[in-house]
């Protein structure tokens, strides 16, 4: 006897929840992945400002919601919520591709890896990050590199304009729009046991 557990039901939950809203259409992903540094994308989150996320001249950043101050989730699940917000805002920009996002955060990166977790949050922001990935018709990997390599990111998780600018003198003057996911995000982080996963309206 093999007892299910809730995740087992959560996993049926992301593909009842995915397949009304697939077109029932698919494309052949690129043979190669495409490294960050390649797509000039780069992803941040600060514990204690907020999370940032540049590519390509447009960018975005966030303070953090107060609930996430007040719980601080580990650093591995922060880390992962700019990445969802990247292929939520991106994603037809990086249709078809095979993306590696750089992170670093080697507890994301290993998470991710192996697809396991024993923080039951993590592993609500990876279904979503699946999910909004098949939306999206892409595929997605996280590998680590050093903090010092990843300079741009950094400073927009972190509020430095100055710095921000000074790196990437290109950057558009304004930032993206980005949805609020932060109130579903928060739903299911105040209580992991729920079986409702993410809205299929992250698009």
């Amino acid at each position: 006897m093999i007892p299910l557990n809730s995740d087992f039901h959560k996993d049926l939950d992301w593909w009842r929840e995915f397949l009304p809203t697939w077109n029932g259409t698919a494309c052949f992903l690129q043979p190669d992945w495409t490294r960050s540094d390649v797509l000039h994308l780069y992803t941040d989150a600060s514990a204690t400002h907020g999370l940032g996320a540049y590519c390509q001249g447009a960018w975005f950043q966030l303070h953090w919601p107060p609930w996430i101050t007040e719980l601080q989730p580990c650093i591995e699940y922060l880390e992962m919520v700019p990445i969802l917000l990247c292929v939520i805002v991106w994603g037809r920009k990086l249709a078809g591709m095979k993306v590696v996002f750089h992170c670093d955060n080697a507890g994301a990166m290993h998470a991710w890896e192996s697809l396991r977790s024993v923080n039951r949050r993590v592993l609500d922001i990876m279904r979503r990050l699946v999910k909004a990935a098949a939306v999206a018709g892409m595929t997605l990997t996280l590998k680590h590199i050093a903090g010092i390599n990843n300079e741009i990111a950094d400073a927009l998780s972190r509020f430095q304009q100055r710095r921000f600018r000074r790196l990437a003198p290109q950057a558009e003057q304004l930032p993206v729009d980005c949805p609020d996911i932060f109130p579903d995000l928060k739903a299911a982080f105040c209580n992991p046991r729920a079986e409702r996963i993410a809205a299929g309206s992250y698009r």
